[in-house]
């Protein structure tokens, strides 16, 4: 029985030890922070580190290095991390403005159940224009715009409506011209339109 009651004894006794072993800190928490600090600190002192034989001014000396280390690393992840925010609101910003203006692009086409009218509209001015009646063109062309505007087509159709009244009917000349040039330097490519321009020469 006392056997027994020493053994359990010298059990709590190394149990209390092993505790108490536990909660020991040290300078590096497990032996790869220990391997991993040496090589930190050999590469920024550029000597041999022997852990076991550091004085504690050298230990405070590593410590304080390693914080500027761990303060490096911070800023410059932090840094990568706010660049990498930038570039996705600067895409989500991109893509925001390419979406409205498909949608605005959109909107100014023309739509299936228009087009008819839209047709029947130029139609009608082209047979003004046929007739010799140019503002009643210019009048149906202008609805067409309307309509459905910065269409190519109809600019010129109006354009042309005001060359021939101004020409032929000498009327409206100084609007005409200056519709005209206007129309011109909205689409300076097409040459065409410059062809009108001769309509409205003294």
């Amino acid at each position: 029985m006392g056997n027994f009651g020493s053994t359990q004894a010298m059990i709590t006794v190394l149990k209390n030890n092993k505790a108490l072993l536990g909660n020991r800190k040290s300078l590096f928490r497990s032996k790869k922070d220990y391997i991993s600090s040496k090589k930190t600190y050999s590469s920024i002192s550029g000597e041999f580190f022997d852990y076991k034989t550091a004085s504690p001014e050298l230990l405070e000396e590593i410590r304080q290095k390693f914080i500027k280390e761990r303060r490096k690393e911070a800023i410059k992840n932090g840094l990568l991390l706010a660049f990498i925010i930038s570039v996705c609101i600067f895409l989500t910003y991109i893509f925001f403005i390419s979406e409205t203006n498909s949608l605005n692009k959109s909107s100014n086409e023309i739509k299936p159940k228009e087009t008819k009218q839209f047709r029947l509209i130029i139609k009608d001015g082209d047979e003004w224009i046929d007739a010799g009646n140019y503002e009643n063109a210019i009048i149906q062309y202008t609805r067409a715009a309307k309509l459905f505007p910065n269409q190519f087509e109809v600019e010129y159709r109006i354009c042309l409506g005001y060359s021939y009244l101004c020409r032929y009917d000498q009327k409206e000349c100084e609007k005409g011209k200056e519709i005209v040039l206007k129309t011109i330097e909205k689409y300076p490519n097409e040459n065409k339109m410059k062809e009108l321009v001769q309509f409205f020469s003294d």
